[in-house]
């Protein structure tokens, strides 16, 4: 008589807890990112306003201290100053900040063949974002 194999059943509780356990550890991720970033500083500091954009920039990349944030940002020209948001999915608890255009401080910056437009936020800085030079240029130009 040859045994018969019966197909893997996964117990109940993997099956309803993993739903639970991947959702904690992204909220947890998240937060983590908004930490490491610095974004939780710069929303506490810069709140953002209603202002409408002069200019809005949608999926864009940059990098926030050591971590890329590639396509998930909303970048806005506002008459009043840089309003920077993210993706929901990737900030749950990030709000979008807006920096005054007289808190900003721009330099070019090349990191191997790449080059980047590093702005600090603040005097001093509160912290610093990475972006495309295009993308700089076309910010400040919508609100000349």
């Amino acid at each position: 008589m040859t045994p018969t194999l019966t197909p893997f059943q996964p117990p109940a509780w993997l099956i309803g807890g993993f739903p639970v356990f991947f959702v904690l550890v992204w909220v947890l991720a998240t937060a983590l990112m908004g930490l490491l970033t610095g974004w939780f500083q710069l929303q506490a500091q810069f709140p953002s306003n209603d202002e409408p954009p002069l200019l809005r920039l949608r999926m864009q990349s940059g990098t926030m201290g050591w971590m890329g944030l590639n396509r998930i940002l909303t970048l806005d020209a506002c008459q009043s100053g840089l309003r920077v948001g993210i993706w929901r999915m990737f900030g749950p608890f990030q709000r979008p900040f807006q920096v005054p255009w007289d808190q900003i401080e721009a330099e070019s910056v090349r990191f191997l063949l790449m080059r980047s437009t590093r702005l600090s936020f603040g005097r001093p800085a509160a912290g610093r974002l990475s972006i495309s030079p295009r993308a700089w240029e076309r910010l400040k130009a919508a609100v000349r």
